[in-house]
């Protein structure tokens, strides 16, 4: 299960076909260089719990669907002043941004799937699936940038402050497909599997 420890109590984790899956533990060195590569905006008075950051490793199985559990039963949202504290996450899919969700303390959610598109055009349901990721020899410039994030299940959290108003559903472009990547973008990751 991640747990940061700036948010005690906050668990998620993922299962894939039903079943939790095994998490193992990244090298303390890898999220402390991975962190760096972040901006986080810190809020002062949960500066004192460090890095808001953590890695850890699954097993993805092509062809099987997975999700998302968010548990915060043990969970309050640090409010240590006056003002309305709320977090809001949102989960990104190799690369991939989805909606943006309110999480709310005490409660259990569990996230499977995600809409793309727009008022106009209507919406699109993606369920969560893991799939092949086909390696190729060559190299291909275009993939390097994508390519670091292929393999990455990300949930992004935000403490906001006074967020009173409820958005309406935003517009979210749809996954772009992805068959193949060669070796030489992948810079010597172990990578077999995508998010379809």
């Amino acid at each position: 299960m991640a747990i940061l420890t700036c948010y005690p109590g906050l668990e998620i984790t993922v299962e894939v076909d039903g079943q939790r899956a095994q998490e193992y533990d990244a090298p303390a060195d890898e999220v402390a260089a991975r962190a760096t590569e972040i901006s986080f905006h810190s809020i002062p008075q949960l500066r004192q719990h460090g890095c808001p950051y953590t890695i850890k490793y699954i097993e993805s199985k092509p062809g099987k669907p997975f999700a998302f559990e968010l548990d915060s039963s043990n969970f309050l949202i640090p409010s240590p002043d006056s003002q309305k504290h709320q977090i809001v996450y949102k989960c990104i899919l190799d690369g991939i941004s989805t909606c943006y969700y309110r999480l709310r303390g005490g409660t259990k959610w569990r996230r499977s799937s995600y809409h793309s598109g727009n008022e106009n055009s209507g919406w699109t349901l993606h369920m969560f699936q893991f799939a092949n990721l086909e390696i190729v020899e060559g190299g291909d410039e275009k993939q390097v940038n994508r390519a670091k994030e292929y393999g990455t299940l990300l949930i992004k959290l935000w403490h906001t402050i006074n967020l009173s108003r409820t958005a309406p559903k935003m517009a979210c472009d749809g996954p772009v497909p992805v068959q193949s990547v060669s070796e030489q973008a992948l810079k010597g990751r172990s990578v077999d599997s995508k998010v379809q």
